[in-house]
C-alpha cells in the first residue's frame, strides 16, 4: 500500500516536472525569436545610420584619433583661458 502511494506521487511528480519543461522550452523558444527580432531590427538600424551623413564630417572621420575632435573643440575654451590668465599679470 505505501508503495502505491509513492509510486503514485512519483508519477505526479513526474508529470510536473516534464509540464515545467516543456513550458521552459516554449518560452525559451519565444526569447529566441524576440532576439532574433532585435538582432534584425539593429542591424537594418545600424545600416541606416551608416548611411545617413555625418554632421561634422571634416572635423570627425572613422580613421581620426578620437582625442583630435576633442581637441578642436576645447580650442575656443583654451584660448578664453590664456586670455582670463593674462589679466592677472
Amino acid at each position: 500500500m505505501g508503495s502505491s502511494l509513492l509510486e503514485a506521487d512519483l508519477r505526479r511528480t513526474d508529470a510536473y516536472l516534464l509540464a515545467t519543461i516543456e513550458e521552459l522550452r516554449r518560452g525559451l523558444k519565444a526569447v529566441k525569436l524576440e532576439l532574433q527580432d532585435f538582432k534584425k531590427s539593429s542591424i537594418k538600424n545600424e545600416t541606416k545610420r551608416r548611411k545617413e551623413p555625418v554632421e561634422n564630417s571634416s572635423i570627425i572621420n572613422n580613421n581620426a584619433n578620437p582625442y583630435f575632435a576633442l581637441q578642436i573643440l576645447n580650442e575656443p575654451r583654451k584660448k578664453e583661458v590664456l586670455e582670463e590668465s593674462e589679466l592677472f599679470l
